[in-house]
């Protein structure tokens, strides 16, 4: 076959998935400029949602989390999980409002007749923009590096204790705080210069400063923003407080 032939099928073949695609999606259309301010206070806070140069660059991760074929915001399905992007909101208040239910009794708020598929793309996409966690449905994601395991929300699961299995244990909190004594030492340059560790970003926050020795990896979690909306809400907020209350909040 010719090289004119071969670009030829390819075309053919990239316009008939367009076109399959076109067929088999219902879109759920860009936020509007108030949706995305509804959004940011949700899954940020109020003070941040007043300035829009604060949340752009996290509505800019919102959107690829959703985002599928080119065109618009859609899920490969007659019926999608998600109609509008206040369905996300209110899916997410529903999932905190009861932190002790598990996937298979949360999952019903999905419509009749979506494939597993499409509700475990809702799930996960909304679990990466609500708490920037994963979780891993697909078996081959999963994997260990560091202390860090990859999770999974099994279907009788209560959603407070898959998110509290995605973080450290107690003890590597305990490090994590005497390695923080030290910090003046850990400096980018350092790690970069002197220790010959690489930086990568992650979006998964339960990843954030997990080290990885054989790659001499460290990840960083790169969503700044995030974390200062976060810590601005929990202002007020006892360092006592309880972890399945501190989810609700």
């Amino acid at each position: 076959m010719t090289c004119s032939a071969m670009s030829q099928t390819v075309k053919l073949m990239y316009k008939f998935r367009q076109q399959c695609c076109d067929l088999l999606v219902t879109k759920m259309q860009a936020p509007t400029p108030d949706e995305k301010k509804t959004i940011a206070t949700t899954f940020l806070n109020e003070e941040t949602a007043k300035d829009e140069k604060k949340y752009k660059t996290y509505i800019t991760y919102y959107e690829k989390c959703f985002w599928t074929p080119p065109g618009g915001y859609s899920i490969p399905t007659q019926t999608p999980a998600y109609q509008t992007h206040d369905a996300v909101v209110l899916s997410f208040k529903t999932l905190i409002a009861n932190v002790q239910q598990n996937k298979k009794h949360f999952c019903k708020i999905f419509p009749e007749g979506i494939s597993l598929e499409t509700s475990a793309h809702a799930l996960r996409a909304l679990l990466d923009v609500s708490l920037m966690i994963h979780n891993h449905e697909d078996d081959s994601d999963e994997h260990t590096v560091g202390d860090f395991v990859s999770r999974k929300w099994e279907d009788d699961q209560c959603f407070a204790a898959f998110v509290q299995s995605c973080f450290p244990s107690p003890q590597s909190c305990k490090e994590a705080r005497t390695a923080l004594e030290q910090r003046r030492r850990l400096t980018a340059w350092n790690l970069a210069i002197r220790y010959k560790v690489k930086l990568q970003p992650t979006d998964n926050l339960a990843k954030h400063l997990i080290f990885d020795e054989n790659e001499r990896t460290l990840y960083v979690f790169r969503h700044v923003r995030f974390l200062k909306a976060h810590l601005e809400r929990s202002t007020d907020e006892s360092a006592d407080t309880g972890f399945e209350e501190s989810l609700k909040k």
